[in-house]
């Protein structure tokens, strides 16, 4: 029913003005109404490929399905129409929702938004983190009343509106839930409150974006054989390694180092410095690889010629079959000083890095373009915890997880200080590095040590507990340097501080 164009979905189009044709004449429908289907455009290409040519300058990136059913909705509905619906909330800040954010900027009148955020309403729906959004199909202003859950733990719905500890419920003018020029839709009260705040950050600040390079990591296009892309045969197995192989598979092919690199997984990161790999390795090749100069890699890629001719850049001639999908340059992974983050993290996990460090697109890297900011200065703002509420509400969230991806992160204000302004902060920071180094070596001691050397084993501990003590207070020394750089008071660091637990 989203697609009525004939010439896209032959006899399966769905004409409205035919079939509702008393309706359509009189303007539209008075109400819609719906639960659309939760369905993104990541796997789904055959789903979205006829949407992309009926909605044309509407359509969007990776987006998802439930957009199109908003505009829809909007197309049907006649003058003052309402539209109800229960959606995933991802739309509020999304990248991909933008189109559809900027036509409710311009032609809806949003009444409700009831954001249940971590509460699950459906027992066994996937992609909860639902919204429920009431808007007429007009352009005035009015209150919009938001009423938005804050608490993971089941509520009493027949009582939410006198919940005041659970549950924030507040009105805002409809024009001015709108933030930025992406036109994100806000839905906490305590963004409001953090306003003041978030003004001191950007004063005398400049965006990362402008300091910094940021990329995502490579996207090989074939990691391994999954149940999604797997071909029966006798020779390939599910879990077999394409492009990322594990020690085994590393250990079998016996493959020439030159094109294989240590792969780090997004879960290997950690604030400040990584020391944690999963022994996974990554055959680097890209369109310029001549692969007969690597036999052993060749018969190794060989065996899964048919995954590899799979990719549309092949087919098309773009690439070769033995290179990856999306290789990145290799500056981007290489012994020069990086930062590197998680795409998806409960909490702001930044970590610093001056060796190779090869990654997924599930992780992203920030290099310096302008040397009058250190990374390690830019390592201790952006694992602050005023940093992470910034992150939190200006950010992207799918539920109570940050979703750092390109956008947000090159959005970030860094305060523009002098390079003798920031040393305190550069030494902190490699003081941390050098402590979780150790921490880090310990542990692993701790864990290979025999359970009977009791007096080595409580050495081990001691040391490994006064570490943990001095990298938080490395930590909060770190905060309180912040929150002076900011001049912020002691009411707003207090806020700071209870919003960050």
């Amino acid at each position: 029913s989203l697609i009525d164009s004939y010439e896209i979905a032959g006899n399966k189009a769905f004409d409205w003005n035919t079939e509702f044709k008393t309706i359509m004449k009189n303007g539209g429908f008075d109400i819609v109404i719906g639960n659309p289907p939760y369905v993104g455009e990541k796997g789904n290409k055959d789903v979205f490929r006829p949407l992309q040519k009926a909605y044309k300058e509407r359509y969007s990136k990776n987006a998802d399905l439930i957009y199109f059913f908003f505009m829809k909705s909007i197309d049907l509905l006649k003058k003052n129409g309402l539209t109800g619906f229960i959606t995933t909330n991802y739309f509020l800040t999304a990248d991909s929702a933008k189109i559809l954010r900027k036509e409710f900027k311009d032609k809806i009148s949003i009444y409700h938004l009831l954001n249940f955020n971590e509460i699950k309403i459906f027992e066994s729906a996937l992609g909860q983190h639902n919204i429920i959004t009431f808007f007429k199909k007009n352009k005035v202003t009015v209150n919009t009343k938001i009423i938005n859950i804050t608490t993971n733990k089941n509520i009493d719905f027949e009582n939410i509106f006198t919940n005041k500890t659970e549950v924030e419920i507040f009105n805002k003018p409809s024009t001015d839930i709108f933030e930025g020029e992406n036109n994100y839709i806000k839905t906490s009260l305590k963004f409001d409150k953090l306003k003041f705040v978030f003004n001191k950050i950007k004063d005398n600040s400049v965006f990362m974006n402008d300091i910094c390079y940021i990329n995502t990591g490579f996207n090989t296009g074939a990691d391994k054989i999954s149940k999604s892309n797997y071909i029966k045969n006798k020779t390939n197995n599910i879990g077999d390694g394409i492009f990322i192989i594990n020690e085994n598979e590393y250990n079998n092919i016996n493959p020439e180092d030159e094109l294989v690199k240590k792969c780090y997984k997004s879960s290997d990161i950690e604030s400040y410095i990584s020391n944690k790999w999963q022994k996974l390795y990554v055959i680097y090749t890209n369109k310029d690889t001549n692969i007969n100069d690597f036999p052993k890699i060749k018969i190794h890629l060989q065996k899964y010629r048919k995954y590899l001719e799979l990719k549309r850049e092949y087919k098309t001639g773009q690439l070769p079959w033995h290179s990856q999908h999306w290789a990145r340059e290799k500056d981007v992974f290489t012994n020069k000083d990086k930062i590197v983050f998680p795409y998806r993290s409960k909490t702001n996990k930044f970590s610093y890095s001056d060796k190779d460090f090869f990654g997924s697109k599930d992780i992203l890297y920030i290099r310096s373009k302008n040397n009058n900011f250190d990374l390690k200065y830019l390592l201790a703002l952006l694992n602050s915890k005023l940093y992470y509420v910034w992150l939190f509400y200006n950010g992207k969230r799918k539920g109570e997880i940050l979703e750092l991806y390109v956008t947000p992160i090159k959005q970030i204000p860094i305060k523009n200080i002098s390079n003798k302004k920031q040393q305190p902060f550069i030494k902190l920071v490699e003081e941390i590095i050098e402590l979780k180094t150790k921490l880090f070596d310990f542990s692993e001691l701790y864990a290979t040590t025999d359970s009977e050397n009791f007096e080595r084993q409580i050495k081990l501990s001691k040391s490994i507990s006064k570490f943990k003590i001095r990298i938080e207070k490395n930590i909060k020394k770190i905060d309180s340097l912040i929150y002076k750089l900011y001049m912020l008071t002691d009411k707003e660091i207090e806020i700071i501080e209870n919003s960050t637990k």
